[in-house]
C-alpha cells in the first residue's frame, strides 16, 4: 500500500497502522462475536489465508487493505486468526500494533495477560520502499516467526 510519508511515520511512531486500528476497533468487545454465524468457519485452520467477504465487511477493510493482507505470509495470517479466536473465546479485548524489525522475516508477537491481549506485527525493514513523498511496503512471501521480545 502506498502511503504519504508523513502518515507512514505516524504509524511507525504510534504502532497504529490503519489495519491495527481496524483490528483494535473490531475486537474492543470480542465476546460479542461468540454467537456470530461465521465464527464456526473462522475457527477452521487457515480460514483467513485469503480475506473472506465476511471478514472484509466485519473489519471495514478497503480493497487496497484486502489486497495487502492477502499478500501476507499464510503463517502470519494464521497466527493472528488463532489469537483472535482465543480473544473471542476468553472475552479478552486486545491491542494490535505494527512496526518494523531488523530481522529477515515477518514476525508476530503475542502477550496474553489475564484480561487483555497485545499483538505486535512486525515487517522486515527491507520490504520498505521510500521515495521523497511516499512509503510503500513490498508484501513478502516469507513465513513469519514468533517475535522474541
Amino acid at each position: 500500500m502506498r502511503t504519504p510519508l508523513r502518515e507512514f511515520l505516524a504509524y511507525l511512531k504510534t504502532g497504529k497502522s490503519p489495519i491495527a486500528l481496524l483490528l483494535d476497533n473490531a475486537l474492543a468487545d470480542p465476546a460479542a462475536y461468540r454467537d456470530h454465524p461465521h465464527l464456526p468457519a473462522f475457527r477452521e485452520p487457515h480460514h483467513c489465508d485469503d480475506v473472506c467477504p465476511d471478514c472484509k465487511e466485519w473489519l471495514g477493510l478497503s480493497e487496497d487493505q484486502v489486497t495487502h493482507i492477502n499478500g501476507w505470509p499464510d503463517g502470519q495470517i494464521e497466527r493472528i486468526r488463532q489469537v483472535i479466536v482465543r480473544m473471542i473465546d476468553g472475552g479478552k479485548p486486545g491491542a494490535f500494533f505494527w512496526g518494523v524489525t531488523g530481522k529477515d522475516v515477518e514476525q508476530v508477537g503475542v502477550v496474553e495477560g489475564s484480561g487483555h491481549v497485545t499483538v505486535r506485527m512486525e515487517s522486515p525493514e527491507w520490504v520498505l520502499r521510500l521515495d521523497g513523498e511516499h512509503a510503500e511496503m513490498e508484501v513478502t512471501e516469507t513465513e513469519p516467526q514468533e517475535a522474541t521480545r
